[in-house]
C-alpha cells in the first residue's frame, strides 16, 4: 500500500507529502543532497523526472496540485 512505501519509517518516506520532483529526477532518497529546484536539474535528470512522472502518473490518481504563494500570503486551499 502507499502507507507502506511513503509513511513513517518506509523505504520512501522522504518522498511523502512534498514535491519530490527533484529527488525523483536526482534518483536520490536523501533531500539534504537535492538541488535547490527542477531549474536547477541536468538534461539527464529532466529525462529523469519525466520518466518518474509518466510512470507514476499511469500507477496513482492525482489527488492535488502544489500551488506556489509568496511568503507573506496564507497557503492556498484546493477546496474553500
Amino acid at each position: 500500500s502507499g502507507r507502506d512505501l511513503y509513511g513513517p519509517d518506509s523505504p520512501y518516506h522522504v518522498f511523502g507529502g512534498r514535491d519530490a520532483s527533484v529527488g525523483l529526477g536526482m534518483m536520490s532518497t536523501d533531500p539534504t543532497k537535492w538541488k535547490a529546484t527542477v531549474d536547477d536539474l541536468t538534461a539527464s535528470e529532466l529525462d529523469t523526472m519525466y520518466d518518474w512522472h509518466q510512470r507514476l502518473s499511469y500507477k496513482y490518481t492525482q489527488v492535488g496540485r502544489l500551488v506556489a504563494s509568496k511568503p507573506e500570503e496564507a497557503p492556498v486551499s484546493a477546496q474553500q
